[in-house]
């Protein structure tokens, strides 16, 4: 499709921002829970080097959930496919008395 200036002028535009099309899971307490398939693995994403997991979740969206040291050594118990269930721990403290982040990671039973 070629346009000229012109028509491109009078085209409409939506803003392209990081969290369009695309949800990101932030737990805040004890307990809160996400559901879905894991349906994609994200690696060395950004400046940091996040890992990021994107589930579809049970509203059918899909979902990212940055990964965090406690959850990236269960994630790799799971598969891409999986339904899995991830629950937030709470804040938990090492045994070098430094604070982090804890998950568990539940795998459905299927057939």
């Amino acid at each position: 499709m070629k346009l000229t200036g012109k028509e491109m002028q009078n085209l409409e535009f939506q803003e392209v921002n990081k969290t369009q099309n695309n949800n990101t899971w932030t737990p805040r307490e004890k307990g809160d829970t996400i559901i879905g398939e894991y349906v994609e693995l994200k690696e060395n994403v950004g400046m940091d080097n996040y890992t990021i997991y994107v589930l579809r979740d049970t509203n059918d969206e899909e979902v990212s959930v940055f990964g965090k040291t406690a959850l990236n050594s269960q994630m790799k118990k799971v598969e891409i496919g999986d339904i899995i269930k991830i629950t937030y721990e709470g804040e938990k403290r090492s045994q070098r008395g430094r604070t982090y982040k804890d998950f568990k990671v539940y795998k459905a039973i299927t057939n």
